[in-house]
């Protein structure tokens, strides 16, 4: 008996010291392939974090590489970035507070943490003592949530493919004419491939630093083994770490809950928000609304045009002022709104950066 419940311990033992990584998926670039090893955020004893990290405050642990010198300075944070809106800022706020009682006179539509409808959302704001921190909107192991962003889409910013040979840092495709570097900085997955001795290149994604008109080249950390015929490769630019679908702008919504209300008055009695989730000319009023959102006066009011449309339509070459419609032609929050790098002055017109 005193062997058998030895080795009970040890075993329970075996999955207590389990490296994190055996147990979430970590999608670049919060992975090993760019050095970020699970040991980069958690500490597994004494960790001053919560969750077992190494900073107490969540954003603390971000911004350690979200900076102007870190290793993510592309996409670097820092505090005076959190928007005071229509006066400062570029970035939603990582140090707001929810409100404790749901009420529609709140100032940004805001409703409270425990009426929330996304459980995942909920947790992460009970355990940060709802302050809306990274995340609380973001899950830093995986990249696998939709979000709502026009960027992502294959047809702009993402390709597929299936390779016709390759190595442990390229992949050859000779199908493809990109352009010269045109994937640099680009994440490449293995997504199915029918070789055996690349089995297990599938799910990893490595980075993107340059390519010929058929072949990408990555970090030199590489796949696990050799890229062969028929390996199927999927290339995107586009990075979000979304907890939570939002395709729909469901996140969105479900904590600015005040804001979408369209056919309900507020406590004023009258509409304190621009209508979210009708459809451009609907038939249940099309008079209210041009069927397309249009360029800028200088473009001549030219019809945007394209999937979600997104695309360029007219004359005007500045892709970053159209807008986002959802995938079934309606306004959404964020046709009109960035989350983060996007100047909260009410008169700006890059809302898309």
């Amino acid at each position: 008996m005193k062997l058998r419940m030895i080795m009970i311990i040890l075993f329970a033992g075996l999955f207590a010291l389990a490296p994190i990584g055996s147990l979430f998926a970590l999608d670049a670039p919060h992975n090993a392939s760019e050095g970020i090893a699970c040991g980069s955020c958690h500490v597994p004893h004494n960790s001053m974090g919560g969750n077992l990290t190494n900073q107490v405050v969540n954003p603390a642990i971000c911004k350690s590489c979200h900076n102007i010198a870190g290793t993510a300075a592309r996409w670097a944070f820092q505090d005076s970035d959190q928007a005071t809106p229509g006066v400062s800022g570029r970035s939603h706020k990582w140090s707001g507070l929810m409100p404790g009682i749901s009420n529609p006179s709140n100032q940004y539509g805001l409703r409270a943490t425990a009426n929330l409808a996304n459980s995942a959302m909920k947790t992460r704001l009970s355990s940060s003592g709802n302050v809306v921190v990274c995340s609380v909107c973001h899950d830093e192991h995986s990249e696998l949530k939709a979000p709502f962003d026009p960027f992502t889409v294959a047809s702009r910013s993402g390709d597929a493919g299936t390779a016709t040979g390759g190595s442990t840092t390229t992949i050859v495709d000779t199908s493809k004419a990109w352009t010269t570097n045109q994937w640099v900085n680009a994440f490449v997955k293995i997504t199915d491939g029918p070789n055996p001795a690349t089995n297990s290149n599938i799910g990893i994604e490595v980075r993107v630093v340059s390519n010929t008109a058929n072949t990408l080249t990555v970090v030199s950390s590489g796949f696990p083994a050799a890229i062969q015929a028929n390996d199927v490769y999927y290339l995107t630019s586009g990075r979000h770490f979304m907890r939570s679908t939002n395709s729909a702008n469901e996140m969105c919504k479900d904590c600015h809950y005040y804001r979408v209300q369209t056919d309900v008055t507020v406590y004023t009695g009258e509409m304190l928000s621009h209508p979210v989730g009708l459809t451009m000319a609907s038939a249940k009023n099309p008079a209210r609304f041009f069927n397309l959102p249009l360029e800028p006066e200088w473009a001549g009011f030219a019809p945007q045009a394209g999937a979600r449309g997104e695309l360029n339509g007219g004359a005007d070459v500045n892709l970053s002022n159209n807008l986002v419609l959802g995938l079934s032609g309606e306004i959404q929050c964020l046709t009109c709104h960035g989350v983060h790098y996007t100047d909260s002055d009410s008169w700006t017109l890059d809302m898309w950066w």
